[in-house]
């Protein structure tokens, strides 16, 4: 009876294999595809495979320099927009309000792939009610752990999902005599800001499209403000707020660590001195040839033990020009797909990523060996646990991904930098490094920038009516 089944079981994946193939060998048209240039050796590999499945699709790649918006705006004058891109790492909502980009609504309803994505990665990228672009590959904020430093030090590893207070008991735990409990905790205030429903970081309610730095972030930068004023915790703290210092210069850092790596963020945590380090998954390369003593990455930790794991990410996205040719959009969506939120895209890059030797570099630089998918498929979440560079800590991030919020509001909110200008960024950083007070800079951030965000949304959308 189990012969009998597993040989149907054969048929059947065989039978599904050939329908995949003639539904793919169906597919026509000519798709120009955008890709930052910086991206293209990751990529350029994926997208051979997506020509071998679609032998009908003519798929034109063309790498472009520095950010999407000088790039569209060349396009767009000389009449040449290409039909999708992919990757953009900029601000999204320019391309949007200048009408360079079709909704996806009619192509995503009832796709079996885009069923597949988390509500909370297509949220950011819905406006005036439609959804003009899908996530692609995501990067999330996360904790470095020296794990040989735990061992050394004779302390318990963290559970996977940990608490704040097990995060400060441990950064305290190894805040000795000759190490320190952080090399930096960059943005730990942002992340706390963001733990309810319907915020981003830091303390965005996505909904009423307002800040709440009072309410909700000022807990986090009173947290990281404890934190910092134990002696010899934050090494970021003991160097002066990371300022560099000259030859012959002195500060906390020098006199309990010596000179080498002063000027180094990262340094204590290179060399095995600084029990962790808040860090991002796009640093994973450079930390993997650079950081001696063994490390995992760990997830946030939860606020409380009836919280859930919350990942804040930074997610590229891919969208579909306004001006690609109608015989032209099927084929288009597929390439869309392919390199954003379907399974089988995913499932190719992923082979791609976990066959690479350790050691490979592209340009000089490493290659990367994993990443967190934008859809949560069963037969990719199976494949991303069975990469042999993956560790627990990140299948416990991955499998998070649908409670994520976004820690890139560069790219979708409009006229992010006009909101969060020179004035702006000196409050927060003075607020983070004890030099102003806490609760006032958050009163007057909730002030100056709520007032400009009710701007930047009423001439954002005031040009989508037009242009769309």
């Amino acid at each position: 009876m189990k012969r009998k089944f597993l040989s149907l079981l054969m048929v059947a994946v065989l039978v599904l294999s050939m329908q995949a193939f003639a539904a793919a060998n169906e597919v026509t048209g000519r798709v120009t595809l955008a890709v930052p240039s910086g991206e293209l050796a990751e990529i350029r590999p994926v997208l051979d495979v997506f020509e071998q499945r679609y032998p009908n699709v003519e798929l034109q790649v063309e790498p472009f320099d520095g950010e999407s918006g000088p790039y569209l705006t060349a396009m767009a004058t000389a009449g040449t927009l290409p039909d999708v891109l992919w990757g953009d790492w900029t601000d999204f909502t320019y391309a949007v309000s200048n009408g360079y980009v079709l909704p996806l609504d009619d192509l995503l309803a009832g796709d079996p792939d885009f069923q597949h994505v988390p509500s909370s990665l297509v949220e950011p990228y819905t406006y005036g009610g439609k959804i003009y672009a899908v996530p692609d590959q995501i990067h999330a904020r996360m904790i470095a752990m020296n794990t040989d430093l735990i061992d050394e030090l004779n302390l318990d590893p963290p559970r996977y999902d940990w608490t704040m207070d097990e995060f400060v008991e441990i950064l305290q735990a190894a805040t000795t005599d000759r190490t320190a409990g952080a090399a930096v905790l960059y943005d730990l205030d942002s992340v706390i800001s963001a733990q309810d429903d319907d915020f981003w970081s830091p303390a965005y309610n996505f909904v009423e499209r307002r800040f709440y730095f009072t309410e909700k972030w000022l807990e986090g930068i009173n947290l990281l403000n404890e934190l910092r004023a134990v002696p010899g915790l934050d090494i970021w703290k003991m160097r002066d707020n990371g300022r560099s210092i000259q030859e012959g210069e002195s500060n906390d850092y020098t006199l309990k660590f010596g000179e080498a790596g002063a000027n180094d963020n990262h340094y204590s945590f290179k060399e095995g001195f600084a029990l962790l380090a808040t860090g991002a998954s796009w640093e994973a390369n450079w930390m993997r040839a650079q950081v001696k003593p063994n490390w995992e990455y760990w997830p946030y930790p939860r606020m409380t033990e009836e919280s859930s794991i919350k990942v804040p990410v930074h997610v590229n996205h891919t969208y579909m020009m306004s001006t690609v040719k109608e015989e032209n959009v099927a084929a288009a969506f597929e390439v869309l797909k392919w390199v954003s939120i379907s399974k089988d895209g995913n499932l190719a890059k992923m082979d791609i990523f976990a066959a690479r030797p350790a050691e490979e570099t592209a340009e000089g630089k490493l290659y990367f060996l994993w990443y967190f998918p934008s859809t949560q498929h069963p037969d990719v979440v199976a494949k991303f646990a069975d990469n042999p560079y993956v560790t627990e800590g990140l299948k416990v991030v991955y499998a998070n991904i649908t409670n994520s919020f976004r820690d890139d509001l560069n790219k979708i909110i409009p006229g992010y930098n006009l909101i969060f200008d020179d004035t702006v960024w000196e409050l927060l950083n003075g607020a983070r490094e004890g030099t102003m007070d806490a609760s006032t800079v958050a009163a007057q951030l909730d002030d100056i920038v709520n007032s400009r965000v009710v701007e930047q949304w009423a001439a954002f959308e005031a040009q989508l009516e037009k242009n769309n």
